[in-house]
């Protein structure tokens, strides 16, 4: 299994389309989980890809807007050396 270590800044305004997000909805997720995904939003979901194809897309109603999905942001990858 590969692994990459990631720079993350913590924050939850919101993230432009596109964004490598940090998100944590425990709605979806498993208490203290978190998932690695980008943020992109329709009228009336977010919606969360995974650049791992082995991973499914998350869909969240915005209506649960109090329990805003972003954590955070990544800035860089130390695995791939990437700057975001």
């Amino acid at each position: 299994m590969k692994v990459d270590y990631l720079v993350c800044e913590y924050h939850r305004y919101h993230q432009e389309n596109h964004a490598l997000a940090i998100m944590g909805d425990f709605l979806v997720l498993s208490a203290g989980e978190v998932a690695v995904k980008r943020i992109s939003e329709s009228e009336n979901y977010w919606v969360f890809k995974s650049d791992n194809l082995s991973y499914d897309d998350i869909l969240l109603e915005k209506e649960y807007d109090d329990q805003y999905p972003i954590l955070g942001v990544v800035i860089y990858n130390f695995t791939r050396a990437e700057r975001f």
